[in-house]
């Protein structure tokens, strides 16, 4: 991708965003219009980085053998409710040692990562963000022979460093498995995150399926709030496989100008079953917004 473009802009993590002559997104077209091709895909992109750490942070309770059912919040044990609360306050003090202390030598993932990656990959993002605050909400919990099975919701808010700051609002939702006061296994069910900068940033919103099957294709929507007025717009998707390695390489979002007041994209899934994140950029004089937001492509996707 060529580092030649009529815009730049510096990201949090000291890439550049750039719009450059070797367009490889197609026109962006009204979404009442025909939509525009397929979008190309990539290793790395703009997305957050929270979401990689919320595939960490989340991860509190749970247990191994099969649940016997779902219960409310507000039955929860004191044991759970004290792990949530260690959970939550080792993050928002950035407490490394509390916080891996919660898992297990063996934790796995099901994106595949485990316990040192985990470790690695929460260094890397405290040092990135000057402030960050964590919410954690414990939605659902099973007791099972050996622990605990639960659903939370965690919710994280931040400011990068740097002279030119981004806002994170990042959320994510997610199952755990804990077994002997240790979290062994996570699996991630939904995550969404916003990076935002300038003096007025446009208000994105995203129109995404939940899933989809292997090989279908689907629609990706960014829309803009605001009224498009005189205002100029550059925009541009970005497809990548979930992956903890992320940083390693400079990336490009290509921005290309926008006819309308939106992103309006025509992607297609992969021919196996895995999770995507789908970014999508828009900029305006005022402002910069990058939505990113987990797909999930499986075979029991209803089609």
């Amino acid at each position: 991708m060529s580092n030649g473009g009529i815009f730049r802009y510096g990201m949090p993590n000291g890439r550049s965003f750039g719009c450059s002559s070797d367009r490889s997104f197609d026109r962006n077209v009204d979404r009442c219009s025909d939509r525009s091709s397929d979008y190309p895909s990539g290793r790395n992109s703009v997305r957050s980085s929270a979401l990689v750490v919320l595939l960490t942070i989340s991860s509190v309770i749970a247990g191994y053998t099969a649940p016997v059912r779902a219960e409310s919040p507000d039955s929860a044990p004191a044991e759970v409710l004290a792990t949530i609360d260690r959970l939550e306050t080792a993050a928002n003090d950035r407490d490394l040692t509390n916080l891996i202390d919660l898992y297990a030598s063996n934790f796995e993932h099901d994106d595949g990562f485990n316990r040192r990656d985990l470790r690695s990959a929460i260094v890397e993002f405290w040092d990135r963000y000057e402030t960050l605050n964590y919410d954690v909400e414990l939605l659902d919990w099973e007791a099972t022979e050996t622990g605990y099975i639960t659903e939370t919701e965690i919710t994280v808010t931040g400011r990068t460093t740097g002279d030119r700051p981004y806002q994170l609002a990042s959320a994510m939702r997610s199952r755990q498995t804990f077994v002997n006061d240790r979290l062994i296994r996570q699996t991630t069910l939904e995550e969404a995150s916003t990076l935002s900068a300038g003096q007025a940033p446009p208000t994105v919103r995203i129109q995404l399926p939940d899933g989809v099957a292997p090989g279908d294709r689907f629609e990706f929507d960014a829309i803009v709030l605001e009224p498009l007025g005189d205002n100029f717009l550059l925009g541009g998707v970005l497809e990548e496989s979930v992956d903890l390695a992320i940083d390693r390489d400079p990336a490009f979002i290509e921005l290309q100008p926008l006819n309308a007041g939106g992103l309006f994209k025509i992607g297609t899934a992969p021919a196996e079953s895995r999770d995507l994140w789908i970014s999508g950029a828009i900029v305006r004089k005022d402002g910069i917004t990058i939505v990113t937001q987990r797909l999930p492509v499986s075979s029991a996707a209803t089609r």
